[in-house]
């Protein structure tokens, strides 16, 4: 999983600790979106905010977990869908392309394999040297 470098100074991480009012708030996202890449998707089905806190490890007893749920999508960081009930991860995806694309490619059987021998269509005898 890819993690951009000024992930722990971007103004949304910074935005969440002090939503928060924990220093130590960017590391959330983070156990979020490695359960997410754990589960090769981009999004959690049925994100209660009870649930999305068990798996953040998000324990203080200033802070409720709705309020933590609720931070974790001011912040930008997370985009909830209140059709059915599922938490995303904003630019996830777009972060982790390639190994997106490897979990897509895997379904299908992976990568072809390389041919042993070349096949005689393309084996052609080299020539004698063309008349000028």
């Amino acid at each position: 999983m890819i993690i951009q470098p000024d992930y722990f100074t971007h103004y949304k991480t910074q935005d969440l600790c002090a939503l928060l009012n924990d220093h130590n708030g960017a590391i959330y996202p983070i156990r979020l979106w490695i359960h997410l890449t754990n589960r090769r998707t981009d999004v959690l089905e049925e994100a209660t905010p009870r649930k999305v806190a068990a798996i953040c490890h998000f324990r203080c007893p200033d802070v409720s977990a709705e309020h933590f749920l609720s931070s974790l999508i001011d912040c930008g960081l997370f985009e909830y869908s209140d059709t059915d009930k599922s938490l995303k991860a904003s630019n996830l995806r777009e972060y982790n392309a390639g190994l997106f694309r490897n979990w897509e490619n895997g379904k299908k059987g992976g990568r072809p394999r390389k041919l042993k021998d070349n096949p005689n269509e393309t084996q052609v005898k080299p020539k004698d040297n063309p008349e000028l």
